[in-house]
């Protein structure tokens, strides 16, 4: 699908935690559309719907939608995983990335 992601700058936190913030950006024009009619966590599953006016369309296919995902994390090494999954499309595309998070 080609989504990418960018690293926004970490911030110190509270307990020893540094927030580590991480923009997806989704091209919007692989997502199908309908018209108007090692520390294991648990997976967070978040339900974005995208609507585009009809007018917007055509610029809206040249375009990403940009998802800001924070995570609060202690100084360490981590891999990070994202999936988006297109309903409408019947597709599921991944991205695991690796990230030192230090203070």
């Amino acid at each position: 699908m080609g989504i990418n992601a960018q690293d926004l700058p970490m911030e110190k936190l509270p307990f020893n935690k540094i927030k580590l913030s991480i923009k997806f950006l989704i091209p919007l024009n692989k997502i199908a559309f309908l018209d108007s009619r090692n520390h294991w966590s648990e997976p967070y599953d978040l339900t974005q719907e995208i609507r585009i006016p009809k007018a917007d369309y055509e610029d809206a296919q040249k375009s990403y939608f940009p998802y800001v995902a924070e995570l609060h994390l202690e100084p360490g090494s981590y891999v990070i995983s994202f999936a988006v999954k297109d309903i409408v499309g019947l597709t599921t595309s991944y991205l695991q990335f690796k990230r030192n998070v230090s203070d």
